[in-house]
């Protein structure tokens, strides 16, 4: 509370919508008006832990969908050719539990982007597994998601309703796209 503790940064407010923004994020401050800003939640957990799952998913025992799932679940995506959820930043205490699809199709769950500044500039990128660390061309590559694929297809007329199969198999083929 500000009682207790004020932040040492200023906050000012910024658009139609008057929404206060920090002066760390001048560029999320000229697009506040196309946030979705929520302020009326409230946790009856003691601990972090089960405060960030009820934020997520709005319980803090039983496991559910992260409110990203539940979005994307229900909008949809606009751009086939990138993720459509994404969690910004290092794994949380809750996990993955945050932004799991848990009972929603597989294809709902997040895509986490790490933010580590000592790697930018090194190559490694923010999305793990993205670029080929191996020595295969593009074609060679292309070969083995061809073959991964058909493996699965195989698989998938032994298990005909797994859909974690089928997002995994979506999402390498996103990942090759991107």
């Amino acid at each position: 509370s500000k009682k207790v503790l004020a932040s040492p940064f200023k906050f000012r407010q910024h658009g139609e919508s008057g929404i206060p923004v920090s002066e760390l994020l001048p560029n999320m401050a000229e697009l506040v008006d196309d946030l979705c800003v929520i302020r009326s939640m409230h946790c009856n957990s003691i601990d972090h832990t089960g405060a960030t799952l009820q934020t997520f998913t709005g319980m803090v025992s039983l496991p559910r969908p992260g409110i990203g799932c539940w979005l994307l679940y229900g909008l949809g995506t606009e751009n086939n050719n990138l993720p459509g959820y994404v969690v910004m930043g290092p794994d949380q205490q809750s996990g993955t539990a945050t932004y799991s699809s848990r009972f929603l199709p597989a294809e709902t769950q997040g895509t986490r982007v790490e933010w580590k500044p000592e790697e930018l500039g090194n190559g490694a990128g923010a999305l793990p597994n993205l670029r080929n660390s191996s020595s295969l061309t593009r074609e060679e590559q292309r070969e083995q998601l061809t073959l991964l694929a058909e493996l699965n297809r195989q698989h998938g007329k032994q298990s005909p309703n797994d859909d974690v199969l089928e997002a995994r198999a979506a999402s390498f083929e996103l990942a090759f796209r991107m």
